[in-house]
């Protein structure tokens, strides 16, 4: 057989012969397909680890277990995000050449931390990622399979190359070339050569740019190259700035926020616009029908409807309306392509990006009252009972009678009717009201019958915000989902299942899905362990045994502390297409369903509606809410002084406690490097310090010690970059993550945090006071350990940072702060 002659990457075709090989050349496509087909080379999705740059994991349907990547050497140029074609390497090989690094970096961090803290006897590591089990499976990057087009980044520029001291100080002939550091610690440095028109000045006045935030992308990186090369596209603004932030957010995240083009909105109708007269004999007609929408107060973009009536036999028809988008969004057109670029609309705190132009989301699209619009319906006969007799699809042509909120759909679940400022036809409230009651009526039978059958649920929590006139956040609370929420959410993955159900029954191979792998089994297992030691026994055999010992406690605070440690060993769920996996791997798990996809937001989610000729996945907004928070935060902060909260211990290391702040949904690990300890001591669990009398641990001390407030370690050293083990990109600071890394825990806390308002307690069977020894300064944590933070805001990195600081018990907050220690 003749075998095509090997062809060089794009990014390698201009590199060959030139310098010293720093990666290995990728394979060539052919090879690399033919092996994927004999399991000789595996296919996936390269993470790399925010906290240790070089470790990245790749996620193949085809092994049990993730590929662990040894640093950039075998990643060989791969971004998170990446689709890879990955080489199996021996494990034990590959694992003590991580031993060898993390050692070498672990002499550096003790050197570090007992030089700041003049801590003699403990100069630990500020983590405990070294002590990650030994992988299943390792591997080499051989190819990118593809990356995402017109991949972008956020970040300063210098001249002087980022990394350890005496190691980049410049000659006296001009540069001829500038360093872009990327805020996303998992994107290499950039180089950026001179002279750019957007960095005209950097070389007669640098300081200036110290605060600038850029847009930069990668052009090319070939074997010989230690770093890629990059062009500036834009400046973005100064890094302080409120707006740059959301601007920056949205880069970030390859976010489109720039106006439809004209060859995009050419082809759009024209208000007034009315539906043709062919559309009205061709479809199923609801518009005699009470028909209403239930979204949040301020929704524009409405995708679904429902409908409710009682039949003569005593079942129940429902029909669940979603916009007929794939109306306007047409195939080879213009507007589907840009609909298809973009994939979703992305939500922020302050307002929306749209996936369409506003005269299809907000107009001719969006389900809005009293007036005739398109959809693409689900119709049920259901029993009392939820048990689902016959179901009908079709386009279809209603006419919503009312826009309600959630709060009004509450109002009647609460039996007080609905509100006397809703918009309706009077003589249609009474009728409305009973569609409500016996949809949620029916929706309880519903959610019932799912968690009967094994269904998991583990929310995360959403921070919601009050904005000023300048849009600056004044208050803040936490979102709490109620009936009203609920009874939607029920007919919405009722109408999913269906759709489901069959597009996978008449396109096998085509119908574009959406699975949930079961939990990671190690840190399932893991959980299972710690919980049986909490005296709390957990079945992990399926989603539903996991649920019901969650319904088994009775005490709140503690199911919320499970639930944030439980949700850690569960992977995300993913759109893929049917004929791709064997059939076993389609379960959702935490539906437990075994076929399942989206349907029902075309307005906001590419193609849902489209007989789902394709489903893209939506862009996670936390990043915007995070910032949000930190701005929140540091305007409490001047409004009413420090702010110290309540926290809880989650878990215990022998270096590090990981802690919980149920007022902010915020979990951190804080290192024992990181405070004025004398010694500590870890044994069964348990981590006992000496404090330093007197003295207190706040970004003060931090500048005092590091001569500036503790950014994420940035040791760029091109000889160990050479070996493919450069030193980690810890974002785990030694108070606390970066902004860009919090996360925001599930099952929050029902009272918000916000000045006035009541904060929860902790006062639960299991979590208890510290155990305090005046005499020796003695402090003593153990799992559910009760503690006081100090949360503070440094608000002159970008993105901002939320800090938690412990608090020392033998110094009094009141003398400190005044104003905060009775909060």
């Amino acid at each position: 057989m003749h075998t095509p002659k090997q062809q060089p990457h794009a990014e390698e075709r201009n590199n060959r012969n030139v310098r010293k090989t720093v990666y290995k050349p990728f394979m060539d496509a052919y090879s690399v397909e033919t092996m994927l087909k004999t399991n000789d080379l595996y296919r996936g999705i390269i993470r790399i680890n925010k906290r240790i740059r070089n470790d990245a994991y790749v996620t193949s349907d085809e092994l049990d277990a993730d590929i662990y990547v040894c640093g950039s050497y075998d990643r060989n140029r791969a971004l998170e995000g990446d689709v890879v074609a990955v080489k199996l390497l021996d494990v034990d090989t590959v694992w003590q050449k991580r031993t060898e690094r993390e050692q070498k970096r672990q002499g550096k961090s003790n050197a570090s931390a007992k030089k700041s803290l003049g801590n003699k006897e403990n100069g630990a590591d500020n983590n405990d990622n070294n002590s990650i089990q030994k992988p299943k499976y390792c591997g080499e990057v051989v190819l990118i399979l593809d990356r995402a087009e017109g991949l972008s980044f956020t970040g300063t520029v210098s001249l002087n190359k980022p990394g350890p001291p005496g190691k980049n100080d410049r000659d006296d002939r001009a540069p001829r070339r500038a360093w872009f550091r990327p805020k996303d610690n998992r994107v290499p440095l950039i180089v950026i050569p001179l002279p750019c028109p957007q960095l005209e000045h950097i070389l007669h006045n640098e300081d200036k740019y110290k605060n600038v935030l850029y847009e930069a992308q990668i052009t090319q990186w070939g074997t010989s190259s230690l770093h890629p090369l990059g062009v500036i596209v834009h400046e973005i603004g100064n890094c302080t700035d409120f707006s740059v932030m959301t601007k920056a957010i949205l880069v970030d995240h390859q976010v489109i926020d720039t106006p439809f083009s004209p060859l995009v909105t050419q082809s759009l109708p024209v208000l007034p616009w009315t539906i043709p007269g062919t559309e009205y004999t061709s479809r199923r007609d609801f518009r005699n029908d009470l028909v209403f929408t239930i979204d949040p107060a301020t929704a524009k973009d409405l995708d679904d409807a429902v409908h409710c009536k009682l039949l003569s036999d005593g079942t129940y028809e429902v029909g669940v309306h979603i916009a007929d988008v794939s109306f306007f969004v047409k195939p080879n057109t213009m507007l589907n392509t840009e609909a298809r670029k973009r994939s979703t609309s992305t939500y922020l705190v302050n307002g929306v990006v749209p996936m369409l132009p506003a005269i299809l989301c907000e107009e001719l699209c969006s389900l809005n009252p009293h007036v005739d619009r398109l959809a693409f319906s689900v119709v049920w006969i259901m029993q009392a009972d939820g048990a689902i007799l016959d179901t009908w699809f079709g386009k279809s042509i209603i006419k919503s009678c009312a826009k309600l909120a959630y709060e009004d759909a509450q109002s009647v679940i609460d039996g007080n009717g609905l509100p006397s400022t809703t918009n309706m036809d009077k003589a249609h409230i009474s009728y409305v009201e009973d569609a409500i009651m016996a949809l949620f009526r029916l929706s309880q039978q519903l959610r019932q019958k799912r968690y009967a059958n094994g269904a998991l649920s583990m929310d995360s929590v959403k921070l919601c915000f009050t904005l000023d006139a300048e849009g600056q956040p004044e208050d803040m609370w936490i979102f709490e989902a109620k009936e009203a929420n609920k009874l939607i959410e029920e007919f919405m993955l009722c109408a999913n299942k269906s759709v489901a159900e069959t597009i996978v029954r008449h396109y096998p191979d085509e119908a574009l899905l959406r699975r949930h792998a079961p939990p990671i089994e190690r840190r399932l297992n893991e959980f299972i362990d710690l919980a049986k030691e909490l005296g709390y026994d957990f079945d992990g055999s399926s989603a539903g045994s996991l649920q019901e010992a969650f319904n088994g406690i009775t005490d709140e605070h503690v199911k919320q502390v499970l639930l944030v440690l439980g949700i850690r060993p569960m992977q995300r769920a993913k759109y893929f297409c049917a004929g791709a996996l064997d059939v076993a791997k389609y379960k959702h798990y935490a539906l437990n369903e075994p076929f399942y996809t989206h349907f029902t937001s075309p307005i906001r989610r590419y193609a849902d509606v489209i007989v789902h000729r394709q489903l893209l996945a939506a862009i996670e907004d936390q990043a915007s809410t995070m910032v949000y928070l930190a701005v929140f935060l540091h305007r409490l902060t001047l409004k009413q002084g420090p702010i110290i909260r309540p926290a809880v211990v989650l878990g215990v290391h022998s270096k590090a406690v990981e802690i919980y702040v149920p007022d902010y949904g915020l979990e951190r690990k804080i290192s024992m490097d990181s405070l004025p300890l004398e010694r500590f001591e870890h044994k069964n669990r348990t981590l006992t310090v000496y404090w330093q009398h007197g003295v207190v641990v706040d970004m003060a001390l931090e500048k005092e010690l590091y001569g500036k407030t503790r950014e994420r370690k940035d040791d760029y050293d091109e000889e160990e970059d050479m070996n493919g083990m450069e030193a980690s990109k810890d974002e785990l600071d030694d108070v606390g993550y970066s902004l860009s890394s919090m996360q925001v825990t599930d099952e929050f806390v029902n009272n918000s945090p916000c000045v006035g308002h009541e904060i929860a307690p902790v006062d639960d069977s299991l979590t208890h006071e510290p155990e305090l020894d005046e005499a020796t300064c003695m402090q003593r944590f153990r799992m559910f350990t009760k503690l006081q933070v100090l949360v503070q805001v440094d608000m002159e990195q970008f993105p901002p940072s939320v800090r938690i600081f412990l608090m020392n018990p033998f110094v009094d907050p009141a003398s400190l702060y005044p104003q905060s220690a009775s909060s």
